[in-house]
């Protein structure tokens, strides 16, 4: 391994890298019970290695965010994992948001909210992955907010994934979101050129795939993708190569590149699909008459990535965008330029989604 890369070893249990891409088959997909980490994820690398050295939550609620399938849940599972075999008689509880949600409401319709505040409040590790599964749903915000508020009392360490940073997350309280924003956000990237080369190799050896050197450079090098989408590409490699019984080379890696990754126009509908995912809404959302806070601030902040971003003129922006007028627009315009001068949030959060943007092109 390189100098620049870094592994962390996880739980046996933790969730297959390959496992969020719809393209990759259940069968000979390999399993990484570890996180490649290049420079660009070097302080999640950090923040990870702290817990396992310090066996303890020195900072908590741990905030880990990024775009999609960049390794979040795969990181905070991992932890789960690890920290059940370190602390064998601890209760460990791992739940998405949107179970965490369901529970509230199922315990709500049953009347056994004491019976489950009671057991979670036992717990020394709980891990909640995709918060965005809370959107919208106060009253288990609320419930949310308090166990937070009981469980760093007790030292309990709290791990949260979430696409982006908790101050600019929509559908959450400001409550929860003062609450997250209490311990240490880290941002989860794609995988760097260096990381990417590491995961292709330890795929390649994972599934006895032949591959040369050369070969395996030029594919980290041209797919600047996640993992699972490096192992779906991996696999259809395989399959071409199987059929016409010749190696995967690098002008094989070049030819399906050039097959798969077809530069176009980047359109407003581009940039309002990488906003509205980014934070946990709609497109519907984005266009709609709503004044929610945190839905006018991702829809401004689309308004001003698409006049930045696209050739298309404020008149059109405005269309597209639930018929807002040109005076609407030049306020959200000028609004995030004036906050990208002065508000840290909102500069990273731009920041982030040019280049998720770029990534999706």
């Amino acid at each position: 391994m390189t100098q620049t890369v870094f592994s962390i070893p996880l739980g046996s249990g933790a969730v297959a890298t390959a496992g969020a891409s719809p393209r990759v088959p259940t069968t000979r997909s390999p399993v990484l019970n570890e996180f490649i980490a290049g420079p660009e994820n070097r302080l999640a690398a950090i923040a990870v290695e702290s817990v396992f050295e310090h066996a303890t939550p020195s900072v908590t609620p741990l905030v880990l965010y990024g775009p999609t399938q960049c390794g979040k849940t795969h990181l905070a599972r991992g932890l789960a994992e690890w920290w059940k075999r370190r602390h064998p008689a601890t209760h460990v509880q791992t739940l998405t948001g949107a179970e965490y949600a369901q529970q509230y409401a199922d315990a709500v319709d049953n009347d056994h909210i004491p019976a489950w505040r009671a057991k979670l409040r036992t717990v020394q590790m709980l891990v909640i992955d995709d918060l965005a599964g809370l959107a919208g749903k106060r009253g288990a915000q609320q419930e949310l907010r308090q166990l937070l508020d009981e469980l760093l009392d007790c030292q309990a360490l709290v791990v949260v994934t979430m696409q982006s940073l908790p101050q600019v997350a929509a559908g959450l309280s400001g409550a929860l979101q003062s609450r997250l924003s209490s311990g240490l956000a880290v941002q989860v990237n794609i995988p760097g050129s260096a990381a990417r080369r590491e995961i292709v190799d330890r795929f390649a050896a994972a599934r006895g795939t032949l591959l040369s050197k050369r070969a395996a450079q030029a594919l980290a090098d041209s797919l600047n993708v996640p993992a699972p989408i490096l192992l779906g590409a991996l696999m259809e490699l395989e399959s071409a190569a199987r059929a016409d019984d010749r190696p995967i080379d690098a002008e094989r890696i070049r030819r399906y590149v050039a097959d798969h990754i077809r530069e176009k126009p980047l359109t407003i509908r581009d940039v309002a699909i990488v906003t509205a995912r980014y934070f946990s809404l709609t497109l519907a959302d984005l266009k709609s008459a709503s004044r929610h806070k945190a839905m006018v601030s991702a829809r401004s902040m689309a308004i001003y990535l698409a006049r930045n971003l696209t050739d298309q003129s404020l008149s059109q922006i405005g269309k597209y965008f639930g018929g807002r007028d040109h005076t609407t627009v030049m306020h959200s315009l000028r609004k995030i330029e004036k906050l990208t001068k002065t508000d840290p949030p909102t500069r990273q959060a731009i920041s982030e989604l040019r280049r998720l943007i770029a990534m999706n092109q």
